[in-house]
Order: C-alpha cells, then sequence, then structure tokens
C-alpha cells in the first residue's frame, strides 16, 4: 500500500512531461521550419528531450540547495545520458533484425571514430570538471 502513492506520483509527473513535450514539439516544427530534418533534430528537438533531466536537476538543487541536490542533478544527467547513448541505439538495432527489416546494420567507421571520439572527449571534461573540490 505504501509505494501506491509514489507510483502515481510518477506516473503523473510522466502525464505532465509526455503532455508538454508534445506543445515543445509542435513550437520546434515551427521554430525550425527552414531548417532540414538533420539540423533540427540535433539542436531544437534535443533540448525538448532533454528538459526532464534540466528540470529533475532543478528540483534536486533548489529543494535540498547541497552537494546532495547536485550529486542527484549529475546522476540524473549521466543516467540519461548513459540510456541515449547506449540502450537506446542497441535496442533500436535488436528490434530492426527482429522485425526482420535486415540482417545486419552496417555503421561506417568515419562515424563511429567522430561519435566515439566526441563522447569520449565530453565525458573527459566532464570528469575533470565534477572531481575538483568547489564548484
Amino acid at each position: 500500500m505504501g509505494i501506491i502513492i509514489p507510483l502515481l506520483l510518477i506516473s503523473f509527473a510522466c502525464l505532465i512531461i509526455w503532455r508538454a513535450g508534445d506543445g515543445f514539439m509542435s513550437a520546434s516544427e515551427y521554430i525550425g521550419r527552414n531548417l532540414s530534418e538533420g539540423v533540427r533534430g540535433a539542436t531544437i528537438n534535443a533540448i525538448a528531450s532533454s528538459m526532464p533531466e534540466v528540470f529533475t536537476s532543478f528540483f534536486f538543487l533548489f529543494v535540498m540547495m547541497d552537494g546532495d541536490g547536485f550529486s542527484g542533478g549529475i546522476g540524473t544527467t549521466a543516467g540519461s545520458d548513459i540510456f541515449n547513448g547506449m540502450v537506446i541505439p542497441a535496442v533500436s538495432v535488436l528490434a530492426v533484425i527482429g522485425a526482420g527489416m535486415t540482417k545486419k546494420v552496417e555503421v561506417s567507421r568515419k562515424v563511429l571514430l567522430r561519435d566515439g571520439i566526441a563522447l569520449i572527449l565530453a565525458e573527459f571534461i566532464f570528469l575533470v570538471l565534477i572531481s575538483g573540490s568547489s564548484l
């Protein structure tokens, strides 16, 4: 019985985020109407997909107002990054192969090197920035 209220709150928060995302998607289509799909997706739509992490980080920072709040925001953001960078592509590949749409998925070496180096560099900078004793 003690778990029902938290589950209802989580469901309610997900519903609000979902509905807010729909409005942002319409706005991003209008704002990016003169941009190509790739540019609009990599910039404007990426902001919408990161809104839950931003608001969760704000919640932790402004409610807790200490190092625990900051670490909660970092944990949320890092967890989302891992999920977006590893789980979603892996499940997408498995779904395409499992549905019989293709037998293999080819990715060019250039794309792997470009994205891999950018990710490793960003993670290194991230670790350097949070490793100090002050922000």
